[in-house]
């Protein structure tokens, strides 16, 4: 592996994402230079018409190192504006460079580098390839030229020729004059035109006999500047073109004198648009050359067939080649027909209708996701002179036809017969002279050329404004997303943050702001109940990118289609509006796997692998923008939520006096330029603050440490937007109203973490499993046993699932009752800790969640979070630890899921602190009877003629049921001890050592 030089890599290749590497290798007996992905941990071939395996440089040079391959690659894009010349002199018996070789090198004068082998040269240049043109050549023995604009690859070695430009030259002018030398038109013998006879009417009486032929409503519109039914501008004067060039016996200077006549002249019919210096013009009226222009003596065409008048501007248009000296193709009176050789003694070419409708490709469109590209062509057609409605087909689709009555309907029909398809499909194509075309179906931020441009719905933005000549194509549901080329004010920006309290509207704001730098690996979920204004609200932000109206998305739309969506909708902010499982059972968990899925995709920043209709693997679709989510209630599972950051917005708060004014400013549109002024900001330095965003955030995570990794990573990033929005308003604001900007964002932030950690932990099955299990053994659904007696009760059965059962003999011997174990055995009360039967435990445990809506993780997931928690006993077996520990049971040793006792017996008030304060009276006490506690105590059935002292408490409180704090009958932080009774400030439990001793402290 010989390394490159990467400081003579030019400048022009370096950003953009088309390198791949390669390596030797044997195919069929030859050594081949294959391209591989510049993938960072798989190897796979890359292939130079498929993007998607393409990468950046920083990515080649990482797989270059880790795959240990031979070298870099750049590919050539279609329609890239980047032209290779391949020098190759292996072959030459000479020594040193052959002169061949050098003089194009001169020639074109553009970077040069060695090729790997030091027996040939790259040439890399700006410019494309002219259509119809070779791309092979021998310029001498052993010397060979090659020369590519799309499709192939180059190796980079950065071995760059001294003594010629160090980066890509504009060379278009030479490279068209060097292969019209190399690669001279071929001449076809042909046979003295006729001659056309003039037209001898005046412009008046020329034009009055046009707009009353059978075409003339069309041409008459065409004349007036109406381009209705037109694909675009260019193509209506080419229609209009075609039809005075027929009139006008293709006499090119009065059909250019009569077309400035007409609505559609504009300044670019003399702009010049090629190399040679032809104008705009002057090139349509070649292309409109009529082969059998208009005869006013004979009423015919001057080949003296029948009345040729054409129908539409398709009329004369001949390819696939010659039969018997016609054309194999052609469209006469709007009609695709193929001419046939009828033998006989003298043969000749009949005509004979493909379709009753004339078609040609206007443009082959390679459609680009940002991902993948797919090409597509866009089809201009005619019914008669009447146009049908342009229609784009995938490539892929085309040669089948399918898409004629798709497209067209019923009126467009294709002639039967065997070979008919195959017919029209290759006469369409050969017939056509497509214009080559990208369109754009995402929004956000692409590289073009040495510029960042972001794409919105009609168009691009880069630093100096709008750019001319985008197509973006994007789903309705984004089709809204349309933005302002002019700046607006930023203080505008700020105004949004009066719509509702500050430690909501921050977050929204610098969510929305950050989605036009980078992907923000997370979701803002936006909660609150209904009639709280949280859709009125997201939409505000919403607005920044010129949607007006409903919100975009909604969860009724497929999980397929939000996925598709967040991935088109690139470096935007997308609403996802009204989550909101109630209802049936079956819909509740459908919206709850949508969601998750959603959600998750967009926290891993991972799309869902997919075939294709061949069985390949489809490149990923993961989302590529920030979701804003609303919804009443919250997904359930703590995983998922854990890759969304909460906000909560209440009845009452959002201020609708603010709100009023900021719908009316969305409206006319201030909004929106104010974030088009964000947007020219960011074209200019956009990947500086790129990098700035991740040094601040990584600086800011110490500011917001969490249990959970997510929420520091979510938060700081909220901050780090911010100091950047700050460089930014640095402009329009005063250093001190800055600094107030900036304690409103910590305080802000702060709350948000907060607020994050307290849903957490709520969803956090370890911190549910200790109400689970209560639950299920008050509810009676389940009972722990006497780990010694398994015929007897434990101690206080009652809290443990069992339940008395009076005896109704009424005999007077017989005991009163006995205790009767409730639902399926669960595990054992030994002395104060819990032993659960793992399988056991953990079917009851999960069905009773799963009715409450939220279904536990895996057992094993369980146990382990348990164990990290200190809720339960693990034990050390070699270099592991174990959940399940083993311990005895009724004699036998088994394994067990060990919960310590204390954590059962403490109250409803543990925890409570001058810094956690609950509403005392809502919260129990253990063992008093005074004081209801966790455990109702049913009490003991009465045994004649035993004195039994009083039932224990198994664990007090120490604190007097009577202290004088009417809501507060337990000593806690944030009360002081009660004058005058006795224990009141004493949390000491109070315990019998033996049943018979009197009471200890």
């Amino acid at each position: 592996m010989s390394k490159p030089i990467l400081a003579h890599i030019p400048s022009g290749l370096r950003p953009l994402p088309q390198w791949v590497v390669w390596r030797y290798e044997e195919r069929e007996g030859k050594r081949t230079k294959l391209p591989y992905r510049p993938h960072p941990q798989h190897r796979a071939k890359a292939k130079a018409n498929d993007p998607a395996t393409w990468g950046t440089l920083e990515a080649a040079l990482t797989a270059l190192e880790t795959h240990r391959m031979e070298g870099l690659g750049f590919v050539f894009a279609q329609d890239g504006g980047i032209v290779g010349v391949d020098l190759d002199w292996k072959g030459h018996t000479g020594e040193g460079v052959p002169p061949q070789a050098q003089t194009v090198i001169d020639r074109l004068n553009s970077y040069t580098e060695w090729s790997p082998s030091r027996k040939g040269a790259h040439i890399l240049l700006r410019g494309h390839l002219p259509p119809g043109v070779g791309n092979r050549k021998e310029l001498a023995p052993g010397v060979e030229l090659e020369v590519y604009d799309q499709g192939r690859y180059f190796t980079v070695t950065g071995e760059r020729w001294e003594g010629y430009p160090q980066d890509l030259e504009d060379r278009q002018t030479e490279l068209e004059a060097l292969l019209l030398e190399l690669f001279p038109p071929k001449v076809k013998p042909s046979v003295a035109p006729r001659p056309t006879p003039p037209v001898d009417l005046d412009d008046g009486a020329l034009l009055e006999r046009m707009f009353r032929a059978k075409n003339g409503t069309q041409l008459h519109r065409l004349w007036e500047g109406d381009t209705s039914g037109y694909p675009s501008q260019s193509e209506a004067d080419l229609a209009l073109a075609g039809s005075l060039m027929w009139w006008c016996g293709n006499d090119r200077n009065r059909a250019d004198a009569l077309f400035r006549k007409s609505g559609l002249y504009r300044e670019k019919w003399d702009a010049k648009h090629y190399a040679n210096g032809k104008t705009y013009g002057e090139a349509t009226l070649e292309r409109a050359y009529a082969p059998n222009p208009y005869d006013p003596q004979k009423g015919k065409d001057s080949t003296g067939g029948e009345d040729s008048e054409p129908l539409c501007p398709l009329d004369g248009r001949t390819g696939g080649g010659v039969v018997l000296g016609k054309p194999r193709y052609r469209i006469h009176r709007a009609v695709i027909e193929h001419g046939k050789v009828e033998r006989g003694e003298k043969p000749e070419v009949s005509y004979y209708p493909l379709a009753n409708f004339a078609a040609v490709i206007t443009r082959e469109i390679r459609r680009s996701d940002g991902l993948t590209s797919e090409l597509w062509f866009e089809l201009q057609g005619y019914a008669g002179a009447q146009p049908l409605p342009p229609a784009r087909v995938k490539a892929a689709e085309f040669v089948a036809l399918n898409w004629v009555t798709r497209e067209w309907g019923s009126q467009a029909v294709v002639t039967p017969g065997q070979g008919a398809k195959d017919h029209l499909r290759a006469a369409i194509q050969y017939l056509s002279t497509p214009h080559r075309a990208t369109v754009y179906a995402h929004t956000g931020w692409v590289r073009l050329g040495e510029r960042w441009v972001y794409l919105h719905a009609t168009g691009g933005i880069a630093s100096g404004g709008a750019v001319e000549g985008l197509e973006v194509d994007l789903p309705p549901a984004l089709s809204s997303f349309t933005l302002p080329s002019t700046s607006g004010d930023a203080r505008a920006l700020l105004s949004l943050l009066d719509a509702a309290p500050r430690g909501v509207t921050w977050p929204l704001l610098l969510y929305a702001l950050g989605a036009a730098i980078n992907y923000p690996d997370g979701s803002l979920y936006l909660a609150g109940p209904t009639g709280a204004g949280k859709t009125t609200l997201a939409l505000l932000f919403q607005s920044l990118w010129g949607h007006a109206g409903a919100p975009p998305v909604s969860w009724e739309g497929t999980a397929n289609a939000l996925e598709t969506l967040a991935c088109i909708a690139k470096d935007a902010l997308l609403l996802i509006d009204d989550y909101a499982p109630g209802g049936h059972e079956r819909r509740r968990k459908e919206l709850e796997g949508k969601a998750g899925r959603v959600l998750r995709s967009q926290g891993n920043n991972t799309g869902r692998p997919r075939l294709d209709g061949e069985s390949n693997l489809r490149p990923d679709r993961p989302p590529r923008g920030s979701l804003l989510i609303t919804g009443e209630d919250l997904h359930p599972e703590h995983s998922v939520m854990a890759r969304a950051l909460v906000l909560e917005l209440r009845r009452g708060e959002l201020n609708y006096t603010v709100v009023t004014e900021l719908q009316r400013a969305a409206r006319e549109g201030v909004l929106a330029s104010a974030f088009t002024g964000w947007l020219l900001w960011l074209a200019e330095r956009l990947d500086e603050v790129r990098d700035r965003l991740i040094q601040h955030r990584n600086e800011l995570r110490a500011l917001y440490p969490s249990t959970h990794g997510r929420t520091t990573d979510a938060v700081s990033r909220l901050h780090a937007v911010w100091k950047v929005v700050r460089e930014y308003l640095a402009h329009s604001l005063r250093e001190d109203e800055l600094e107030t900007l900036e304690a409103e964002v910590s305080t802000a932030l702060a709350q948000v973490a907060q607020a994050q950690a307290d849903y957490l932990r709520d969803a956090d099955p370890a911190e549910r499993f200790l109400p689970l299990l209560l639950g299920l053994l008050e509810s009676k659904r389940a009972h722990l046993g006497n780990v010694d007696a398994p015929t007897e009760p434990p101690s206080h059965p009652e809290r443990w699932g069992w339940a008395w059962q009076e005896n109704l003999s009424g005999h007077l011997e017989a005991p009163q009752g006995r205790w009767m174990s409730q639902g399926p055995q669960v595990g054992w009360l030994d002395g104060e800790d819990v032993l659960l039967n793992p399988e056991a435990a953990y079917a009851a445990l999960n069905r009773l969640a799963s009715e409450a809506g939220v279904p536990l993780p895996t057992p094993r997931t369980l146990w382990k979070r348990l164990g990290d928690k200190g809720i339960i006993r693990v034990q050390k077996e070699g270099n592991s630890t174990r959940t399940q520990v083993v311990t005895r049971v009724l004699g036998h040793p088994r394994r067990v899921i060990h919960l310590y006792g204390y954590l059962i017996s403490q109250t409803g008030n543990i925890g409570n602190s001058d810094k956690n304060p609950v509403q005392d009276d809502e919260q129990s006490v253990t063992g008093s009877d005074s004081v209801t506690g966790r455990f109702p105590v049913t009490p003991q059935p009465p045994t004649p003629q035993v004195d039994l002292l009083p039932e224990p408490l198994p664990e007090a409180s120490g604190n007097k049921i009577e202290t004088g704090n009417s809501l507060n009958p337990v000593q806690d932080g944030t009360k002081t001890v009660v004058t005058d009774v006795t224990g009141s400030g004493d949390t000491t439990p109070y315990r019998y050592a033996n049943e018979g001793d009197t009471l200890e402290l």
